[in-house]
């Protein structure tokens, strides 16, 4: 099976995973228009989407009120990065636009918008530490395979932009939300690992269970990889970007606390925006969004 590229593995995702929050309206589907990868952007105690190339998505008061009543907690900007599904709103207003083009000019466009669900993307913690010795100190039970494989295609690690790569992963542990902050989910690159001749970009996955010794459910999720501060030192060493960024990490489909003796190995070509996104993208743009700058 062919993997599938960027912009479809973006709107593909949503086959393969369950909606994080939604409206409790009566309705039994999931009633959207459309949907989109986004980061959280706050602005002077407001709180907007934005997409890759900078379209903007502005929620109604009235559909983040709906999100509050079931939970009054609900806070978009403890958020980095989310899969929304939304509704345009019928009115427009000036500088926006009722329906998003599916293939806009780069100029970035304002949308507003009902929000009606959303999946959060979980922005991981990266380490960095000097030995291979102390990326074995980070993990102590395997995570379940970062490839899911559709009808469409094998849904694999991505590079989402400058900064990010995007995958699906995750864990076995007890069937008991307490439990999930025992474990510490986070990857890692080791500097000694980097030299002048090095090609490519190595990224540890790390899992530690600590004292949850259980295996009675899993979680899972898509997880951003932030590689910016990776690269910009992998750069500082080689003179080049990574040719490409390779996901290590020690995986199991069943449920088990042995951890392999060998790595799963997970090859994303590194690419720069203009490279990535070709028709939205400009040669100047690209230049400004350089993420070893």
């Amino acid at each position: 099976m062919k993997k599938l590229n960027v912009l479809a593995w973006v709107c593909a995702l949503v086959m393969g995973l369950s909606l994080t929050s939604c409206l409790s309206s009566g309705d039994s589907g999931y009633g959207y228009e459309d949907l989109r990868t986004v980061y959280v952007r706050n602005y002077l105690g407001s709180t907007y989407f934005e997409d890759v190339v900078g379209n903007k998505f502005y929620p109604s008061a009235s559909s983040l009120a709906a999100f509050r009543q079931n939970d009054p907690d609900f806070d978009l900007s403890d958020y980095y990065m989310l899969i929304i599904y939304y509704n345009y709103v019928e009115d427009e207003t000036e500088g926006t636009s009722t329906k998003a083009d599916k293939n806009p000019a780069y100029t970035p466009q304002s949308y507003n918008i009902d929000l009606m669900a959303y999946q959060v993307i979980e922005d991981l913690k990266m380490t960095v530490v000097e030995t291979a010795a102390e990326v074995e100190a980070l993990q102590t039970a395997p995570v379940i395979p970062m490839e899911q494989y559709l009808s469409t295609g094998i849904i694999g690690p991505e590079q989402f932009d400058e900064t990010n790569i995007v995958a699906y992963t995750g864990f076995y542990m007890a069937n008991d939300a307490d439990k999930l902050k025992e474990h510490t989910f986070q990857y890692a690159y080791v500097r000694s690992e980097i030299t002048a001749d090095s090609k490519d970009l190595v990224l540890y996955v790390c899992h530690n269970r600590n004292s949850d010794d259980k295996l009675e459910a899993h979680w899972s999720t898509y997880c951003s990889f932030n590689v910016s501060s990776a690269v910009a030192y992998f750069k500082s060493v080689t003179g080049n970007l990574p040719e490409n960024v390779i996901l290590k990490a020690k995986t199991s489909a069943s449920a088990t606390l042995t951890m392999p003796d060998e790595y799963s190995e997970y090859e994303v070509e590194y690419k720069t925006m203009k490279e990535l996104y070709p028709d939205w993208v400009t040669d100047e743009d690209d230049d400004n969004v350089d993420a070893t700058e």
